[in-house]
């Protein structure tokens, strides 16, 4: 299967170097890189999880139900677009790399995107930080139409 290749840049004795962290694994942190897939079949299997494709209605309600602290419902996370509709998303980042993936809870608008990254000068909170805000305004754009309220 063909995926795209995630990159970490660092400086070693004085020179920037670039590593490929496409086969690093992860998984130290939890279910963290557990999937791998290119962004045409997540796509397709979002739209498919919440277009009801997938499941009875009763267990996409289910999952539908966020956690009212935490916006968590189960697997993904249900959360209000600066437009006043939500989305439903599940995104991952890690030195290198970042996906998004986001969907009307219809299933009937979905975005997916993978993102390569890697600055060494971005600590991972920095990173997580700087694709948040990417996120955010790929949400706006395809939700909201570029509005943020």
């Amino acid at each position: 299967m063909q995926h795209a290749h995630g990159y970490y840049r660092f400086t070693a004795d004085d020179a920037w170097r670039t590593v490929d962290t496409t086969e690093f694994d992860p998984t130290w942190i939890s279910a963290a890189g557990d999937m791998i897939s290119t962004t045409a079949d997540l796509h397709t299997f979002v739209s498919a999880l919440l277009g009801g494709r997938l499941l009875p209605d009763r267990l996409r309600a289910a999952m539908l139900e966020p956690d009212p602290t935490l916006g968590y419902g189960l697997g993904v996370f249900v959360e209000p677009t600066p437009c006043g509709g939500s989305v439903v998303h599940h995104h991952g980042n890690f030195w290198g790399w970042a996906t998004v993936m986001a969907s009307s809870p219809s299933g009937d608008t979905t975005v997916t995107a993978s993102v390569t990254t890697g600055e060494a000068d971005l600590d991972l909170v920095a990173q997580s930080q700087a694709f948040a805000a990417f996120t955010a305004g790929l949400v706006s754009e395809v939700f909201c139409d570029g509005r943020t309220g």
